[in-house]
Order: structure tokens, then C-alpha cells, then sequence
């Protein structure tokens, strides 16, 4: 063994990371080798000069960390709820919008006209009735499908609010690590 080797594997053999096989080799070079051996001393000192030295004192309050975490979660919690509700109220304005837009009365000259004495028919009020009928069905199915597409989009962003508030709760979970802070 060389000594540029026994140089790299020194601070494996002054901590014990070696291998006994490595270790044999490394002892055995220092034994012939007085420089490797003067240096391996020397590491072997600033290793027993390290433990030496008192480890620093940190006091980490668990309580007001976790406290903050969950102040701040809320914070973002109360947030995501106040846009949902501006979602869902956007949402039913905009169904209002289209449903107001999309209804339409169309009434005939005929069928505005002064009433006549044939109107007065059974026949005839019934066919009208019926008319108005139909168009109020008409306009009753596209309600309720604009109100299964308002009540999808409302699960949606119930949803989406819901895996936001995890995410949110696990990034404030880590953030709120003593080791993740960056401050």
C-alpha cells in the first residue's frame, strides 16, 4: 500500500470504519511509514479534541411549533372555504345567468289575440293549457340538468377543497420541522 492510499482510508481507521482486512493493510503501512504515522496521531487527537467539545444546547418548544403549524393551517383552511364559497357562488350566478338567458316565451299573434267566442271551447282552452304545459316541462328539464351540473361542479371543488386541506396539513407538518425550517 502507498501512502496517497493509507492517506484516503486514515479517517476510516481513526473512527473504525474499516474492514479488519483494510485495517491490517493501513496498520501495516504505518508501522514502515513514520509520516502516515505522525499523521494518523494527529487525527487521532483532533478526534479526541472533538469529543471534547460540548455539543450545543437546543431547546425546541414542540407545543409552539405545533401550535403555530395548526394556527396557520387554519388560516389556509379558512381561506380555501371562503373560495369555495366564491366558487360556488360564482357557479349559481352563472347558472342563473345561462338559465334566465336560455328562457324563452314566444307567444304566436294568434295566440295573444282578443279572445273569441270559439275560444271559449273546451276544446280549445285545453289545447292551450296543454301548450303552456309542454312549454313549462320544457323548460323544467333543462333546470334540473343545469342543477345536476351545478351540484357536479359543487362536489368538485368540495373535493379538490378536501385534498388541498391534506396537502396543506402535510407541507405544514414538514415546514413546521425544527430540521425543514428555513428562517
Amino acid at each position: 500500500m502507498n501512502c496517497g492510499e493509507a492517506r484516503d482510508l486514515l479517517p476510516g481507521l481513526v473512527y473504525g470504519d474499516l474492514s479488519a482486512q483494510e485495517a491490517g493493510a493501513v496498520d501495516g503501512h504505518l508501522q514502515a511509514c513514520a509520516q502516515c504515522a505522525s499523521e494518523a496521531r494527529a487525527l487521532q487527537q483532533v478526534r479526541q479534541l472533538l469529543r471534547t467539545v460540548p455539543g450545543a444546547n437546543v431547546h425546541v418548544n414542540m407545543a409552539t411549533v405545533y401550535r403555530d403549524a395548526s394556527e396557520r393551517s387554519s388560516q389556509h383552511a379558512r381561506w380555501w372555504r371562503r373560495m369555495a364559497l366564491g366558487v360556488s357562488g360564482a357557479a349559481a350566478a352563472l347558472w342563473i345567468v345561462v338559465f334566465a338567458v336560455r328562457t324563452e316565451i314566444r307567444l304566436e299573434p294568434r295566440e295573444v289575440s282578443a279572445p273569441s267566442p270559439e275560444m271559449n271551447e273546451p276544446g280549445k282552452i285545453q289545447e292551450q293549457l296543454t301548450m303552456f304545459g309542454e312549454l313549462i316541462f320544457g323548460h323544467q328539464q333543462e333546470i334540473a340538468q343545469l342543477q345536476t351540473q351545478l351540484q357536479t361542479l359543487q362536489n368538485q371543488v368540495k373535493t379538490e377543497t378536501r385534498r388541498w386541506q391534506a396537502t396543506e396539513l402535510d407541507v405544514a407538518a414538514l415546514s413546521g420541522s425544527p430540521r425543514l425550517k428555513h428562517k
